[in-house]
């Protein structure tokens, strides 16, 4: 059995670059109909982001995931609000379950023709039938209604999983129990090392692209690698081992403008909280904890900035001029 790598587990090797400077280099990334300055969304949590950080990312050029631990009116009178100002909020991005009143909320949405852009299936499971289900419903939303909506489907940690839904979802969530906020493993004994199962799934997406999926015009959807980002350089490694976009949850709640509560006994420090805690008002099957983690003296601004210079170099030391660098990028173990 081969071992199970994490981002901590393996370092990137150098190709030659012609890159005059790391300044020309291009972080952009096209998902459904936009294109985004960076292939890193915060995670969908709700010390991650809120309506008013969603407005900001997007106003700002950047991908995001609106949480669903909000009221479903909270999320329709924010989407009634935004309906006609596309200049304010260029695209709307929210999170669904897998209950009837996930249902429910996007029959809502298509009875009052509130814009509809993005859409996650956001369960811990994504390999469930009932996930899968959801899933089914919102690709016929789309074929009859919205055919420009953008359905994202997870977590997953399987290619076998990647498989199952492959023909229902737009672009595919991958990762179960690696992030900061998260003891899956420890309750349940269940995890899925990132390095490595990014690229193994990411091994199968290609074969699909290359000779199994049908129909020919379809393309096998995209990867986001959601969990164990602990630095920027882990964000690079992700690329390296075939995500497209990659999920950042502790190092956006540490900002000191993040949604995340101020720790009551250290101003100093923010909570970050998952969302199968008991802080987002779940009473059984606990999942998550609220780790107080050191703020890191940046705003969600600072942050990104921060990013795109490190990607930038790293798209430079891997040899090319934007994010496809880092397919032709080598790694070895640590």
């Amino acid at each position: 059995m081969k071992k199970s790598l994490n981002y901590k587990d393996v370092h990137l090797i150098p190709n030659h670059s012609t890159l005059p400077s790391r300044a020309m280099a291009s972080t952009s990334i096209d998902l459904g109909k936009h294109t985004f300055a960076l292939p890193v969304v915060p995670a969908n949590m709700a010390s991650c982001v809120s309506m008013e950080k969603a407005t900001w990312l997007a106003g700002n050029g950047y991908f995001y995931i609106m949480h669903r631990f909000y009221e479903y009116d909270e999320i329709l009178n924010w989407m009634r609000r935004m309906k006609n100002c596309p200049d304010l909020l260029p695209f709307v991005s929210i999170s669904v379950g897998i209950k009837k009143r996930d249902v429910d909320l996007i029959h809502q949405i298509v009875d009052e023709k509130l814009r509809l852009d993005y859409v996650t299936v956001d369960v811990a499971h994504g390999d469930h039938e009932e996930a899968i289900m959801m899933m089914e419903f919102l690709k016929a939303v789309k074929k009859l209604i919205m055919p420009d909506l953008f359905i994202i489907g997870g977590n997953i940690a399987t290619p076998e999983a990647y498989i199952r839904i492959s023909k229902s979802v737009d672009a595919v969530k991958v990762g179960i129990a690696c992030g900061a906020s998260c003891i899956t493993y420890n309750k349940t004994g269940f995890a899925s090392p990132m390095f490595s199962t990014v690229k193994d799934i990411n091994d199968v997406r290609r074969e699909m692209n290359l000779s199994l999926y049908e129909p020919a015009t379809s393309v096998a959807p995209l990867i986001i690698a959601d969990g164990g980002i602990g630095c920027n350089g882990d964000i690079a490694k992700a690329l390296v081992a075939g995500a497209d976009m990659v999920m950042c949850g502790s190092m956006f709640a540490r900002c000191i403008d993040s949604p995340a509560q101020v720790d009551p006994t250290d101003p100093t420090k923010k909570m970050y909280f998952g969302s199968a805690s008991a802080m987002n008002g779940n009473k059984k099957n606990i999942e998550g904890k609220a780790p107080s983690m050191p703020m890191n003296g940046m705003t969600y601004e600072q942050k990104m900035k921060e990013i795109r210079e490190d990607l930038a170099s790293a798209i430079s030391y891997a040899g090319g001029s934007d994010l496809s660098a880092f397919r032709a990028v080598d790694y070895k173990l640590i």
